[in-house]
């Protein structure tokens, strides 16, 4: 296939020349489809020379459009999370497609979540802006702004409504706060095709099958 023979050109030119190999590789990596190539992108991308250009050929792959995102999504977890937190937090940093930089960011605050380390001050700031932006950058806001703040049950139900996301975007946000749309959303009232009230219903149900009655996970 077309990816599969990029590839193998592009181990020639990390011979030749790293940096540029650096700059096809993301935007490779960032081509529809190209996340069906994750396991032979990863060996290639453990060779680049992430430590020199990194942040310019990621900035330049991040301006492109239109966004693949599952293409992105797994670019943006191939990606060292050190030099990624860096690239975010760089001052130099240009404009990138907020897409890319909602996933980067969903990715840096699952680890501080995970970490049980706390964001910093323009990751806060960051996350903030993309509660205006419907797609990937509201979803990245309502899985990690406080559920508390004054607006989040508004862009809760603005990005339910959401047609322009994935399936498997949306019920990733629907699994992810269930119990919070479960609690302060009715399903009834928001502008959506009965097909997808459908989904996000079904998708509820499953999740509250999984929850023991204290309200816990099974297992946890």
């Amino acid at each position: 296939n077309a990816p599969g023979l990029q590839l193998v050109g592009l181990y020639g030119v990390l011979e030749l020349a790293p940096k540029t190999a650096l700059d096809i590789a993301f935007k490779l990596a960032l081509a529809p489809g190209s996340e069906k190539h994750a396991l032979e992108l990863y060996p290639l991308f453990k060779e680049l020379p992430m430590e020199s250009g990194f942040d310019d050929a990621l900035t330049s792959a991040f301006q492109t459009s239109p966004v693949d995102v599952p293409a992105a999504t797994a670019l943006v977890q191939l990606l060292p999370e050190e030099r990624l937190r860096q690239w975010f937090e760089s001052t130099r940093r240009t404009w990138v497609v907020p897409t890319y930089e909602a996933i980067s960011l969903g990715r840096l605050y699952e680890t501080l979540n995970r970490q049980k380390k706390l964001a910093t001050q323009s990751m806060k700031e960051t996350l903030a802006t993309f509660a205006s932006l419907p797609g990937m950058p509201r979803v990245v806001y309502l899985e990690y702004a406080s559920e508390t703040e004054p607006m989040y049950t508004d862009m809760m139900k603005l990005g339910l409504e959401d047609d322009s996301l994935l399936n498997s975007v949306l019920l990733g946000l629907v699994r992810t706060k269930a119990d919070f749309i479960s609690r302060h959303i009715d399903l009834s009232a928001l502008s959506i095709s009965e097909e997808r009230r459908k989904l996000i219903s079904t998708a509820l149900t499953k999740n509250a099958s999984f929850r023991a009655p204290d309200g816990k996970t099974p297992g946890k």
